[in-house]
């Protein structure tokens, strides 16, 4: 008798418990997936339109998704657009941004170091901190244009419902 309000309250709390579904947009044998949950802002593109479609998901059903109160099957999305979603596996735009600030940095630190702490008057960048300085500035807008910005799936990109 004792046990009872427990069990019933475990009953009624397990009741509210429902399962979370997500689009899980996955590239077979390489780290990178988005994850798209209820509530979140989507934009794809359906097979044969030419312009994108946004909104919010509004649920979730069988290999679909509800966007404006229409199903959307998984079959007719031809390219999601994932330039605004964090992926996981290499994070482009934290290695872009650490690259261009010590692409900066880099003549400043040397200028700085050389005045003040050798105590130098007249400073001067050394050839090879120019180079350094616009490699590290380059290549982080390098990385910029080389991020994903759809994920279209095919052979070796899955898009599929997840429910746990």
């Amino acid at each position: 008798m004792k046990r009872l309000p427990l069990l019933l309250l475990l009953t009624l709390t397990s009741a509210t418990v429902s399962a979370q579904a997500f689009l899980y947009l996955k590239k077979l044998g390489g780290k990178q997936e988005v994850k798209f949950f209820k509530g979140e802002e989507i934009r794809f593109q359906l097979r044969g339109d030419e312009y994108f479609v946004s909104g919010q998901i509004e649920g979730f059903g069988v290999e679909a998704f509800i966007v404006h109160g229409t199903e959307v099957s998984l079959k007719d999305v031809d390219r999601y657009d994932i330039r605004n979603k964090r992926t996981s596996g290499f994070d482009y735009q934290t290695s872009s941004a650490v690259m261009l600030t010590a692409g900066i940095a880099l003549p400043l630190v040397d200028l700085g170091n050389q005045f003040i702490v050798e105590g130098r008057d007249r400073v001067r960048l050394h050839p090879s901190i120019i180079i350094t300085s616009a490699s590290l500035i380059v290549g982080s807008f390098i990385i910029r244009w080389l991020e994903p910005r759809y994920f279209v799936p095919g052979r070796k990109k899955r898009a599929i419902i997840v429910a746990m």
